[in-house]
């Protein structure tokens, strides 16, 4: 092989891991929060396990010194999270939706017992997000599918975010065409020639 052709290969396998590292971020969303006793004193050492219910593929982590543990990077789907720790019983929460690109706090308060013991507990779905001040949200397949898009154009689909509207017609982009899209959206207050779009990987 010329120094050429090797060179043109390993630009191309560069390339392709790095769009593999962007999917892999654009499909995931963070886990963490705090494990502590009845009293409030954190419980360092636990062992945390996330399960995703759909798969039944586990990730274990450990509480550290502080009371905090972390999952920065779990495929998005509904997970089962246990807490477990010497002198404790088991605390379980089932039903955890994890979002893409979101960040999830679930924080768990052991009781003590034997480990064998456990908890059952149900998450809840949080009201305000407060591990960040972006806002966002995610639109499900469910949606997309029922909802009656005008055109069935997909940059519609952002105006069904809270706090996003069309732009007038003086606006810094071109006035939106009904039927094909709002070609420029205002969000947060933002002008519309700072919105971005970027093209989510298919999960299989």
């Amino acid at each position: 092989m010329s120094l050429k052709n090797f060179l043109c290969f390993f630009s191309l396998l560069s390339l392709l891991s790095g769009l593999d590292s962007a999917a892999l971020a654009q499909s995931t969303a963070s886990l963490s929060g705090t494990v502590t006793d009845a009293s409030g004193a954190v419980v360092p050492n636990a062992a945390v396990t996330a399960t995703n219910q759909g798969t039944g593929v586990a990730s274990v982590t450990q509480v550290d010194n502080s009371g905090a543990y972390l999952f920065p990077a779990l495929p998005i789907g509904m997970y089962r999270i246990e807490v477990s720790a010497a002198n404790f019983q088991t605390a379980e929460i089932s039903n955890l939706k994890l979002e893409v690109a979101t960040s999830i706090t679930q924080n768990v308060q052991l009781k003590v017992g034997e480990a064998r013991e456990k908890i059952v507990i149900t998450a809840e779905a949080a009201l305000v997000d407060i591990t960040t001040t972006s806002t966002g949200q995610v639109i499900n397949d469910k949606t997309v599918q029922e909802i009656p898009l005008n055109g069935r154009h997909f940059t519609d689909l952002s105006l069904l975010t809270p706090g996003t509207m069309t732009p007038p017609a003086n606006g810094f982009l071109s006035a939106p065409l009904r039927g094909q899209g709002s070609f420029g959206i205002n969000t947060a207050g933002q002008r519309e020639d700072t919105t971005q779009y970027k093209r989510a990987p298919l999960l299989e």
